[in-house]
Parts: structure tokens; sequence; C-alpha cells
């Protein structure tokens, strides 16, 4: 006869619904591992990234103090009078990014979150209209293991009062923030008179004799009558124009206006297009006027937001 022991049946039961459990809670517990270190990893990238744009940040407001410095600097350059302003701002700022703006690192609550920048030892001053600075931002987590995220960013740097003038429609009339001349202006001879800067002349302006030349680094606004008394002179505007009065020719010919930007006059209460200003001499006028370098407002320049560019 055969005896069945129930019991070890039962233990044996037992034994396989055990081991199967515990199959299924190491499976789990491996799994959960996965996801954590996934997650982690996740979490490890978005505070990577989160700490690279933090240093496209700090960027921006670093930028912005060495521009308020370079400001500074040409304003007490003893050559601010004499020197083209847009020229004397580039190579100042040049001067402060070459004292090591750059490299530079930032440790962000513990030193295991932190943010890296790199730009440039120095600047070019070849494109006067806008400067370009490339930054890269290295956001970085943990110590031994570490975790990194990467941002590069150019930064442009330009006129504020420029842009206004090449988006604003002429017809409104002259800016509101040129310079002001109150004196009369003559200029004789073979004489030259330069400014750096946009101006508006509250008073007569003349340019007499033989070959003299008169140099608007900007836009020019004359309130009063501009007359040509001689021969050969030359009126280089590398802005707008605008005029309250028709030009005065007077001279025996030869005398040249040359606009680099829209010529205006007020006529019938309103600004209109000075028609009759044309350039008489192509050849001359290209000579003068090509590749302006000129400004508005030293005080203008400025990091330009809207021209920022991101790259991840």
């Amino acid at each position: 006869m055969t005896y069945f022991n129930e019991k070890g049946a039962a233990l044996i039961l037992v034994l396989l619904i055990t081991s199967v459990f515990t199959i299924l809670g190491m499976s789990l517990i491996s799994m959960n591992i996965s996801n954590t270190k996934q997650v982690n990893l996740r979490e490890g990238d978005l505070q990577a990234t989160n700490l690279a744009e933090m240093g496209i940040d700090s960027s921006h407001n670093i930028l912005n103090k060495q521009i308020a410095l370079a400001i500074d600097d040409v304003k007490k350059d003893p050559n601010f009078r004499t020197s083209n302003h847009d020229r004397l701002f580039c190579q100042k700022l040049d001067n402060r990014i070459k004292l090591g703006v750059f490299p530079q690192t930032k440790q962000v609550n513990n030193e295991s979150y932190k943010y890296t920048l790199s730009g440039p030892s120095s600047i070019s001053c070849e494109n006067l209209e806008s400067i370009k600075i490339n930054i890269k931002s290295i956001g970085t987590v943990g110590n031994m293991s570490q975790t990194q995220k990467t941002i590069n960013a150019t930064f442009t740097i330009g006129n504020e009062s420029e842009r206004e003038s090449s988006e604003r429609d002429g017809l409104n009339g002259p800016s509101s923030d040129l310079e002001v001349y109150t004196s009369t202006v003559n200029i004789s001879g073979r004489s030259e008179a330069q400014y750096f800067s946009s101006m508006r002349f509250s008073n007569d302006v003349t340019l007499g004799g033989n070959g003299s030349l008169l140099i608007i680094g900007g836009e020019a606004y004359f309130e009063k009558l501009l007359r040509f008394n001689g021969n050969n002179a030359i009126l280089t505007v590398t802005g707008d124009a605008y005029f309250n009065r028709p030009v005065d020719f007077r001279g025996l010919g030869n005398n040249s206006i040359c606009i680099n930007g829209d010529s205006y006059i007020y006529k019938n209460n309103k600004w209109e297009t000075y028609h009759e200003i044309v350039n008489n001499d192509d050849d001359l006028c290209n000579t003068t006027v090509i590749n302006p370098e000129y400004h508005y407002d030293v005080n203008r320049w400025k990091l330009i937001n809207d021209e920022l560019t991101v790259t991840y």
C-alpha cells in the first residue's frame, strides 16, 4: 500500500510559491532601481540644463556691466571729442574683455552644482554696426559621476538709437535726442569740420571757399539755412538729413551733398521727401560715404535682446 505525505507536498508548494514571489520581488526591485536611475538621469539632465541656462543669464549681466564700464571709459578718454565714438567704444569694450572676463565658474548651492562660462579673449571692431560675442555655458551636476549640458549663445551689442532710426518712419521728423549745436557754422577755404554724432544745427550753416568739407557722423537736422558760397564743397551725412528750408546754392558750382540715408524737407506743416537733393557726383559721394562709421549716442550702446541666438 502506498501512502501520500500531504505535509511534504504542502511544504514543497509553499517553497515553490515563496520562490515565485521572491523572483517577482527581485524583478520588481530591479525595475524600481532601473526606473530610479532613469529618473535620476533625467533629473540630472534637467538640472544640468537649468544650470547652463543660469550661465547664459549670468553672461547677460556680465556683458551689461562691461558695456557700462566701456561707455564710462569712452567719456573719460582725452580723444572723446575728436575720435569716432563707435570705434572708441568698441576699443574700450575690447580692452575690458582682455582683462580676463572669461572664463569663470560659479557654484550654485554647493560644489556639486555649477556652471562654467567661456567666451572670447578679445572682440573684433571691423563691423561697428553691431558687435557679436559668443558665449559657451556648461552646466554640471555631481562630482565623481557628472552630468553636463552645454548651451552656446551669441549676444549682439548695438546702438539703440541707430536701430530706432533704421526702423522708424523718417516722415515723422528727426530724432528727439540729437546733440544741439547753437552757434553759427562757417567753413571756408579748404577747411574741414567733422562731428562724430548726430547733430541738430539750430543756426545757419555755411560752406564757403574752395573744397570745404562738412561731415556729420549720423543724422543731421538743419533748423536754419544751409548755404553753399564756394566751389567743390561737400556735405556728407551718414544718416538721414532734415532741412527746415531749401538748400541755398550760391556757389559757382561743383558742390555736392552726399546723404547715406534719406533726405526730408519741412513743407506745408509736415515732413516730405526732399526730391531736389541729388548726389550730383556719385563717385565723390561713394568715396566720402562708403562704409560709414557713425553713432547717435554713446550712452545707448546695449545688448540687443531680440537678436540673442541660443543653441542647446
